[in-house]
């Protein structure tokens, strides 16, 4: 804002960088275009007056931005309770930068959540741990996910960050595949769950006789036959079967 020079203009100089439609005053404005150099830094741009070169006013301009990385590039967050944490590092390079930044992601698929412990970093850079859960489905696959620095207060740039975030496929197996027992011995079955946090199952004897146990000990009849002993995923409802073949011969 002008005052008292009876219109005669604005001479504007710099500390750097390049000044551009600069006029004359208009009402009590001046007017000019500054564009900074190619360097972050803390420069000045005066504004004298024409009439009195003894009144200026010099005004203090930072010029920075956020630098980022992200450690490990890389996460795999199994489906049903999976959660892993990556540390985004963001660098000022220009500490008197007047900068709020909050956060964001984009890219990760339906079923996963992502959160930032800060939620903001207020005039400063820092690390930021970010958490990737899964507490139920998500479809299996490689994504690219995009993380989200928007800077406000003095002005508002945003800066990004990618990371690959990977959800495997969900798979129920049993071993062993089959089994051939006397009656009244017995087969441990194990179940392996994988692709999900969550292991738990039940197991059945969906055909077939015999008695199988909650860990999956099967105890085959005093019979002739088959059948089949199936362990069922709580969470995702997947199953896996194994086959029986029993004989009446008693095996103890």
């Amino acid at each position: 804002v002008v005052s008292g020079d009876n219109n005669q203009g604005i001479n504007w100089t710099c500390s750097g960088g390049t000044i551009s439609g600069a006029g004359a005053v208009v009402g009590n404005y001046a007017y000019c275009t500054w564009t900074p150099p190619g360097s972050d830094g803390t420069y000045t741009l005066t504004a004298t007056s024409a009439l009195d070169g003894t009144k200026s006013y010099t005004f203090t301009i930072y010029v920075g931005s956020f630098t980022t990385s992200i450690s490990p590039s890389s996460r795999t967050v199994n489906q049903y309770g999976g959660s892993q944490t990556l540390t985004w590092t963001l660098t000022e390079t220009n500490s008197n930068l007047n900068e709020t930044l909050t956060f964001s992601a984009s890219g990760q698929p339906s079923g996963v959540s992502i959160s930032f412990n800060p939620t903001s970093l207020v005039n400063t850079g820092g690390d930021v741990t970010v958490t990737c859960s899964c507490s139920g489905a998500a479809t299996p696959g490689s994504y690219t996910v995009t993380l989200t620095a928007t800077a406000t207060g003095e002005s508002t740039p945003t800066f990004t960050q990618t990371f690959t975030l990977v959800i495997p496929t969900l798979s129920v197996s049993i071993s062993p595949t089959s089994t051939t027992l006397g009656g009244g011995q017995t087969q441990q079955f194990t179940a392996t769950v994988t692709g999900s946090q969550a292991t738990a199952g039940t197991w059945s004897i969906p055909t077939g006789a015999g008695y199988v146990s909650s860990s999956g000990l099967y105890k085959a009849p005093f019979a002739s036959g088959s059948g089949t002993v199936r362990f069922t995923h709580t969470a995702s409802g997947q199953t896996a079967t194994a086959t029986t073949t029993y004989t009446p011969g008693s095996g103890g």
